[in-house]
């Protein structure tokens, strides 16, 4: 069985681009009380932007 699709919201909070490198944090809320903040690495190849590292925290629910 597959897990249900929730409604999420999602705010950019920062983007770093120095050349070809970029660095963004995106926090994340979805209706199913869950909260995320992810930080990704992207690198510009071949004139798009590819994400190449991924890292998240869960916060807790309050």
């Amino acid at each position: 069985r597959h897990g249900g699709v929730y409604e999420t919201r999602g705010d950019s909070v920062s983007i770093d681009i120095v050349g070809t490198t970029a660095s963004a944090r995106v926090d994340t809320d979805n209706l199913s009380g869950f909260r995320f903040t992810d930080f990704f690495h992207l690198l510009k190849v071949e004139g798009e932007w590819t994400i190449v590292s991924k890292i998240y925290y869960s916060h807790r629910n309050t």
